[in-house]
Parts: C-alpha cells; structure tokens; sequence
C-alpha cells in the first residue's frame, strides 16, 4: 500500500474514535515529516519500511534537533494500526527499538518580563481579567484554553482550588497561591459583577 494512503487511513481512524482537532494537526504534521524522509529514501510503499528504515528516520530526526517524542508515538501509532488493520503482517518498529527521550528543560520566565506581561495585560479591555488569568497560569502551570473554560462553580475559594479540563477531556485539579488568589479576587469583586450572565471566568 502506498505510503499516503496508509496515512489517510490511520486519519480517517483517528477521526472516527473522536481524536480531537489538535491531535490531527499534530498527526498531519509529524505524519508529513516522516513522508519526505520515506520519499527521500525512495520508500513509497510501507511494506518497504524495515526496522532499520524506522531507526535512520530517528537518527534523521535526532540529527535536526527535532524533539523525538512525538515523532517516536506517532511513527508507532502508524504501524500499530496498519498491522491491527491486517495490512502489514509486522510491526518495523517493534524490532526497532526505543530512542532515549530527552526531557525538555523549562525554564522560568525572567521576574522583569512577568511585570512586563502585567503591565501589559492592564491595557487592555478586561484588565483584571487577563492579569488574573497571566498570573494563574503561571501559579498553576494550566493552559490557557483550560483556564478560559472554567466556570465559576469550579473555582473554590475556601481551598484555592481550580477544577479544569485537561487534555483527552480529563478533569483535574490545580491549586494557586495567596498572590494568585489576590488578583483573582479583585477581578471578581470588580469586573466580573459587570457580566451577569456569564458562566465562565
């Protein structure tokens, strides 16, 4: 089977198990990458691919600074399928073996360009709000779109507790400091009595 075709199948699955938009992206776009290497290697059908292929494409991506994980799950993914599918009789990654996953350092965003942020965040419309939201994010370590979709009956006071919804729809819970709590109070004692009617924060 021709290597594309392969791919538009696994989509096509992926699609119809409730994959959400952002794992598609990520899907086409990793996907996409291993086809240029494939093409490149004059591999176009993906019962050419061998283990050996499967490790020159890791060691392809490592060589170009590429941040493997992703690339490895989803190159696993693929394979996983196709042979599930009965359209490989083996798996080529299996016998490929596993690169070591770096973990990325992150690092924390200087004190000066966090006031910057603030300070910015103060010229805008809903000033409270998105200080507020800046700082919480920074507390918490959740996302933004977590933090935009919670209601208010998530949020308790009492413990400083955040119930978001994270990534494959799995709630939890994250917790902010008294200085978060500060600027969360003020936009809620403030501007967030100005939205009857809003549900969410």
């Amino acid at each position: 089977m021709e290597m594309s075709k392969a791919v538009e199948l696994m989509f096509t699955y992926l699609k119809s198990q409730g994959a959400k938009p952002g794992t598609l992206r990520h899907y086409r776009h990793t996907t996409r990458i291993f086809q240029d290497f494939c093409r490149a290697q004059g591999l176009a059908r993906v019962g050419d691919i061998n283990h050996h292929h499967v490790r020159a494409y890791w060691a392809w991506l490592a060589e170009r600074g590429y941040a493997l994980g992703g690339y490895v799950r989803d190159t696993k993914r693929l394979f996983s399928f196709l042979v599930a599918d009965e359209i490989l009789p083996a798996n080529p990654v299996a016998k490929a073996g596993s690169p070591r996953i770096r973990e990325k350092e992150i690092k924390p965003l200087p004190a000066g360009l966090i006031e910057e942020l603030l300070k910015a965040a103060g010229q805008g419309r809903n000033p409270l709000r998105d200080r507020a939201l800046i700082v919480l994010m920074l507390d918490t370590g959740a996302r933004v779109s977590e933090l935009l979709g919670v209601r208010m009956g998530q949020v308790d006071p009492a413990t400083r507790a955040i119930r978001v919804m994270g990534k494959g729809d799995r709630p939890r819970t994250v917790f902010y400091s008294y200085r978060s709590a500060r600027f969360l109070n003020a936009y809620l004692a403030k501007e967030r009595t100005a939205l009857p009617g809003v549900e969410s924060l």
